[in-house]
């Protein structure tokens, strides 16, 4: 999976590729960031490898904070569409059926778009 698909991430010496971590190391790691900090990760369940996210939602003040996981992406889904792309276009629905995308700062606090522009498959409007 790694060469297939993230070999671009893994090979720009940034720190934006996925990391080898426990869920719980995951929560423990976004406990005290921002609403929107997200880290990426190699899911544990699949043995055939597969990636995904969780990003903080609520405050950072520690009274309120809630995690968001998503299920894996496949080497299948990754077939189809870019790692990047599928960050870029994420979306929940928000207050009121308006869907956003939560996903704002990479770990440690890197805007998102800063991080991945370059990898983006092709710019969308207010991108």
């Amino acid at each position: 999976m790694r060469r297939r698909h993230l070999l671009c991430l893994w090979n720009d010496g940034e720190n934006i590729s996925p990391t080898h971590i426990t869920s719980e190391r995951e929560k423990a790691l976004l406990k005290d960031k921002e609403p929107g900090t997200f880290l990426l990760r190699f899911s544990e369940s699949s043995r055939e490898g597969a990636i995904t996210f969780t990003w903080v939602e609520g405050s950072n003040n520690g009274v309120y904070v809630h995690f968001h996981a998503v299920e894996p992406y496949t080497k299948k889904e990754l077939a189809a569409v870019s790692f990047p792309d599928i960050l870029r276009n994420y979306k929940v629905m928000a207050a009121e059926n308006i869907p956003e995308n939560p996903l704002l700062y990479l770990y440690p606090n890197i805007p998102k778009d800063s991080a991945f522009t370059r990898y983006y498959s092709r710019p969308t409007e207010g991108n």
